[in-house]
This record gives structure tokens, sequence and C-alpha cells, in this order.
């Protein structure tokens, strides 16, 4: 390693010695190396993933769910085409009557789309519940608190001794036959950016087990 870091241009002046190598007790810190992931050098990288959409497209999610179960597995499956497409529909859907979540903050997507919707659809009823112990977003995540209940929203908070992981959503809706309820239960965060990168899975259902009356 030393021989080839000789024949760097930016060696030419002081070329590396013995000194300049050194052995390290234990695991290596890889986050010192960040800057040269993150050189300009396309070439070297990876090719992006693309999460699948496991959905069809062209239908209602709620008539989907209404035939069948879905497991969805990021970051195979996109974010976008499974967990947000449900709350994306039932925001802008006139049968939904109330929408209801866990463990929103400003930095979430779900959240952005929960207070459109209560500013935009008062017909629904918005209920989010925030997570007092987030690690490294307690401060936003009350600040996003309180700008949830200005938009209309129903907020209520956790437990500041307990760490809610679980992530669940539930929307009502009113259909021909009745009130039907759908229902995310999930191991991961709603978050579009980490549900690329880190591994969990969810079930998006209409199972009448599932959903509280």
């Amino acid at each position: 390693m030393l021989r080839e870091l000789q024949f760097e241009e930016a060696a030419a002046g002081s070329p590396p010695g013995a000194g300049d190598l050194y052995a390290a007790d234990g695991l290596l810190d890889l986050g010192a190396v960040r800057e040269l992931a993150r050189l300009p050098l396309p070439e070297l990288d990876y090719p992006p993933h693309r999460g699948g959409a496991p959905i069809e497209a062209g239908r209602s999610i709620f008539a989907i769910l209404a035939e069948r179960d879905i497991l969805v597995h990021h970051p195979y499956d996109a974010f976008e085409a499974t967990v947000q497409r449900l709350v994306t529909e039932a925001a802008d859907d006139p049968d939904v009557v109330a929408i209801k979540t866990d463990a929103v903050s400003r930095r979430r997507p779900l959240g952005n789309r929960r207070s459109a919707a209560a500013r935009c659809w008062r017909r629904q009823e918005v209920f989010v519940f925030v997570e007092l112990k987030a690690r490294f977003d307690e401060e936003r995540n009350i600040e996003w608190a309180k700008k949830l209940e200005v938009a209309g929203i129903r907020v209520v908070y956790g437990l500041v001794e307990l760490k809610t992981h679980a992530k669940t959503a539930l929307i009502v809706r009113r259909e021909p036959d009745g009130i039907r309820r759908y229902v995310h239960i999930g191991t991961g965060n709603y978050n579009a950016a980490t549900a690329a990168i880190y591994t969990y899975v969810g079930l998006l259902s209409a199972d009448p087990e599932l959903g509280p009356t």
C-alpha cells in the first residue's frame, strides 16, 4: 500500500513512509471513509436500487386489499408504491372518514400528506401518534406535532420512558356494505428515505380481525 501511494501525484513532495502506516485494534471505523464514497465518480458506484411495485396499477388499492392481503418487503418493494400509495389514496378518497397512524415526524412524507388531508379535506378525522422518545428527533417531533395540531390533526403523544417501534396505520372507509377498516402493520419507520435502505416487512390488509372496531 505504501509503495502504491508513492505513485500518487500528491505524494511527490513528501512520499509516505513506514510511520504513515499503523495497526488498529478491533474493527475499523468505516464511517471515516465516507468522503471516498461521496466522490463524484459514478462509474465506481453500484447502480441505484429501485424497489418494485407489487400492487397492480390502475385499480383502487382498497379494491385490491378487499380481495387479498399484501405482504411487502422493503427495500425490495418500493415504499412509495405500497405504504405511501395507500395513504395517498386514502387522503384523496371522499369515502375515507378517518386516517390514524403513529410515528410521524416532519421529515416523513406521511406526516406531510396527513397535514394536507387535514387542511383540504375536513371530512376526514386525521389522528397521529407522535413519539417523544425518538433518537435525535425529540425536538423535531415536538415542533412538528404542534404544526399538525394547528392543521387540525388530533395528536397524541407517546410516553417519554417508552420507545414505540412498531408502525401501524388504520384507515376507516365507508363502503356500500358498511364501514371497512384497512390496516398497515410494519416493523420499520414511516420514512421513504430509510425504507430505501433498511430491510423490514409490512402487511397491508382489510382483514376485520386486524382492524379494531
